[in-house]
């Protein structure tokens, strides 16, 4: 009898153990979206744009492996001041196109996961048309996408970088 029951009892048990371990099998083999966010903001009280970019420092380690440990790891300030570098010199802002925006380079700071890259520019206002250029960690992966989002007066555009574009416009009556 208790042979009988554990006949009717077995299949569903196993499906339904079958069922869940496929489930969360399928998650833990979903590739996670490798990408920057960058934000651009206008101070009016300094007259000065400002950047910054965040990137997941898992992302960072694997684009630049073996370069960063030889500075000392994503951990220390030499190691950092480094990244930092080397991710502004990944992005560029023109006014209308024409005229390059110098960024200063602030600072960087390691905030759990996440890197943190700080910029800034004087200038008089934030320009009506803003031409970008983003190749923050894309030299290293083809799958690397990277958000732009500029806050001007009348509200935020974003820009989206995939693929093998690197140079994109942004205008306040888009």
């Amino acid at each position: 009898m208790l042979h009988l029951r554990l006949r009717a009892v077995l299949p569903p048990l196993l499906l339904s153990v079958s069922v869940s371990l496929l489930l969360c099998s399928s998650s833990l083999l979903a590739h996670r979206l490798m990408s920057t966010i960058s934000t651009v903001k206008w101070n009016p009280a300094t007259s000065t744009m400002e950047v910054e970019h965040r990137a997941n420092a898992h992302d960072i380690e694997h684009v630049f492996g073996a370069a960063l440990a030889r500075q000392g790891g994503i951990e220390s300030l030499r190691g950092r001041t480094w990244l930092a570098l080397q991710l502004a010199a990944q992005f560029e802002l023109w006014h209308s196109g024409v005229d390059v925006i110098p960024l200063d380079l602030v600072g960087a700071e390691l905030d759990q996961e996440f890197l943190y890259v700080y910029q800034e520019a004087a200038i008089d206002a934030l320009p009506d048309r803003l031409t970008v250029r983003n190749d923050l960690l894309r030299s290293g992966e083809d799958e690397q996408v990277n958000y732009v989002n500029v806050y001007f007066p009348d509200g935020i555009r974003s820009l989206t970088f995939s693929g093998s574009d690197s140079v994109q416009v942004l205008a306040t009556d888009e």
